[in-house]
């Protein structure tokens, strides 16, 4: 029987969406898609931090190190604060835009704002990445 981990090889925060994506055998990219769409809602915060908080982490594989390549001392160099700052910029950005540049806006327009934002990150991520 298949369990759900939480991802140690793929993981930006927590390794939730990476476990997610093992355990249904799709990219974990569209599980963080998904969680980020659902951010706005306040539900995306509460599940991720949920799962982050039961769903126990994947069991080392044996002769697996407990560290990761690129840790030193102890001292781990992922991509966590990496997306983090960029959670971050994101959620500044929106404020901003909601106080500053909406009300600038015609009533007719300000429905437009976020569909469009959603549309150019996703299109950015399906055709803007280069194959390496």
């Amino acid at each position: 029987m298949k369990k759900l981990y939480r991802s140690r090889n793929d993981s930006m925060l927590t390794g939730v969406c990476g476990g997610l994506g093992e355990y249904f055998n799709i990219d974990a990219t569209l599980i963080r898609l998904a969680f980020a769409l659902f951010f706005f809602t306040g539900i995306g915060i509460f599940v991720y931090f949920i799962a982050a908080i039961i769903l126990p982490k994947a069991p080392l594989a044996e002769g697996e190190s407990p560290y990761k390549k690129d840790e030193v001392d102890g001292v781990e160099s992922s991509n966590t604060s990496f997306a983090l700052g960029v959670l971050l910029v994101f959620i500044g950005l929106a404020l901003l835009i909601k106080r500053y540049i909406l009300p600038l806006m015609p009533h007719y327009m300000k429905g437009l704002i976020w569909p469009l934002v959603f549309i150019g990150l996703g299109a950015y991520l399906v055709w803007g990445r280069k194959e390496s």
